[in-house]
């Protein structure tokens, strides 16, 4: 699902998620495929630096966002825990667009309670597909990018 990226208007997508395994490659690929359709992807390894305060990096970041991609695993989800700290930033004094992702089983994860009302895109089988029936991924990650970028 390619757009011509000039069509599209400027949108930062701020990505919340664990740094685990549960997490990298699926959020590197959705951040790369945003990229494409020419919307930045905040992303904390490519935003903070060495020497940085890491809190107001964060901070500066939700607050210059349109949206947030909250990626759900056991590591992001553990309390206490930063992104569990950025969602609740995004959805109460900034008031931003939250949309979040499972990636792993359910049973596995805590989401917090301030997102449990919403409907999680489901990507939680992604990495056995991956590396089992890379078809089927590839089918399940076209289908979730579209979902992504249609709330966007």
């Amino acid at each position: 699902m390619q757009a011509d990226s000039s069509s599209l208007p400027k949108r930062r997508v701020f990505l919340s998620y664990g740094h685990d395994e549960a997490c990298g490659d699926l959020v590197e690929r959705i951040r790369t495929d945003l990229k494409v359709q020419g919307i930045d992807a905040w992303v904390d390894v490519e935003r903070i630096e060495f020497g940085d305060e890491w809190r107001q990096a964060i901070t500066d970041g939700l607050k210059t966002s349109s949206h947030v991609l909250a990626f759900l695993s056991k590591h992001s989800t553990r309390k206490p825990g930063v992104c569990r700290q950025e969602i609740a930033i995004a959805l109460g004094p900034l008031k931003s667009h939250v949309y979040t992702v499972l990636v792993e089983p359910l049973n596995e994860v805590t989401p917090p309670l301030i997102v449990s009302h919403l409907q999680w895109l489901d990507m939680q089988q992604w990495r056995t597909f991956k590396a089992e029936q890379p078809e089927v991924y590839e089918d399940m990650y076209q289908k979730g990018l579209a979902e992504i970028l249609r709330v966007i």
